[in-house]
C-alpha cells in the first residue's frame, strides 16, 4: 500500500495538492496495517484503522470539490472542519481500548454519513465518484460517434452510387470506434479497479465466513496450505484504492482541461 502511493505521489508531481494527499494517506494507510499486523498492538491498531478515515475525508473533499466547485472560501472552511473531524476521531480511537475502540471507531463514521446532508455524504461521493469520470468520459465518446456518424451519412449520400464503398467505410469507422472505446484509459482504469475490488472482497469474505475450511490450522481445512486471502485483501483494495484516486485525478483533469487530456491522468 505504502509503495503504490508513493508511485501516485512520484508519477503525478504535476497534480494538485489535494490528490498528492490522498496518495500520502495510501501510504499512511500500508505503513499503519504493518504496523498492526508486526505487532497487534493497542496502539498499532489505532495506526492501522485511523488511517482510513484520512484516506476518505481525503476522498470525500477532493469528491465535493469535483461535483459541487465551491468557492474558495468554502473549501477553506471545508478542510477545516474535515481536518478537526479527523482530529476528533483520532483522540476517541487512540484513547479507547478493545470494545470501545471498535465501537466508537465505527459509530463517528456512521453518525458522520448521517448528519452530513444527503449530497455531501463521504460514502455516495466516494462509490459516485468511480464511475463519474467513466460517465463523462461515455458522454464524450458517444458525442464524438453522432458526430462521425452524421458524416458517415453525408458522405454515403455523395456516394450514393457506390454503395459497397460506403458502406465498407462505416462498417471500417463502427469497428474503429468500438476498438478506441475497448481501450480508452479510463474505461480500462475503471474496469481494473472494479475488478481489483471485487477480487479483495472475495477475499475477504471467504476468509472470514470461511476460515476453519481454507486454514490448514483447523481439521476440517480442505486446503493443504494457508492462501494467506487476509494479506491478499490488502493487497488487492489497495490496487483499487489507488485507482480510484486515479479516477477522480482524470476527472478533475477532464473538467479543467478537457476530455483529451483525462486519458494521460488515468
Amino acid at each position: 500500500m505504502a509503495v503504490v502511493g508513493m508511485l501516485g505521489v512520484v508519477l503525478h508531481p504535476w497534480a494538485e495538492m489535494r490528490f498528492h494527499m490522498a496518495f500520502q494517506t495510501t501510504v499512511a494507510v500500508g505503513l499503519g496495517s504493518v504496523a498492526f499486523h508486526c505487532t497487534l498492538g493497542k496502539f498499532s491498531q489505532a495506526l492501522d484503522e485511523v488511517p482510513m478515515l484520512y484516506s476518505a475525508l481525503a476522498f470525500t473533499y477532493i469528491g465535493i470539490c469535483e461535483r459541487y466547485s465551491p468557492s474558495a472560501r468554502v473549501r477553506r472552511f471545508l478542510a477545516i472542519g474535515l481536518t478537526f473531524h479527523a482530529i476528533f476521531t483520532t483522540l476517541l480511537v487512540t484513547m479507547s481500548e478493545g470494545f470501545w475502540q471498535f465501537f466508537l471507531f465505527h459509530v463517528i463514521c456512521i453518525y458522520r454519513d448521517r448528519e452530513i446532508p444527503h449530497q455531501f455524504k463521504s460514502g455516495i461521493i466516494q462509490r459516485s465518484e468511480i464511475t463519474e469520470s467513466s460517465k463523462h468520459r461515455k458522454h464524450t465518446h458517444d458525442r464524438k460517434i453522432s458526430l462521425e456518424n452524421a458524416i458517415l451519412s453525408e458522405t454515403k449520400q455523395l456516394l450514393n452510387t457506390h454503395h459497397d464503398c460506403a458502406d465498407s467505410i462505416s462498417d471500417h469507422s463502427v469497428y474503429d470506434n468500438q476498438r478506441a472505446c475497448a481501450n480508452d484509459p479510463v474505461v480500462l482504469t475503471f474496469q481494473r479497479g472494479i475488478l481489483s475490488y471485487g477480487v479483495a472482497t472475495f477475499c475477504w469474505l471467504t476468509d472470514m465466513l470461511f476460515c476453519e475450511l481454507v486454514n490448514p490450522h483447523y481439521k476440517g481445512a480442505i486446503l493443504p496450505f494457508n492462501p494467506q486471502l487476509h494479506a491478499w485483501w490488502h493487497i488487492f483494495v489497495s490496487i483499487g484504492l489507488y485507482h480510484l484516486a486515479l479516477l477522480t485525478l482524470a476527472a478533475r483533469v477532464d473538467s479543467k482541461y478537457g476530455a483529451g487530456h483525462c486519458a494521460q491522468a488515468a
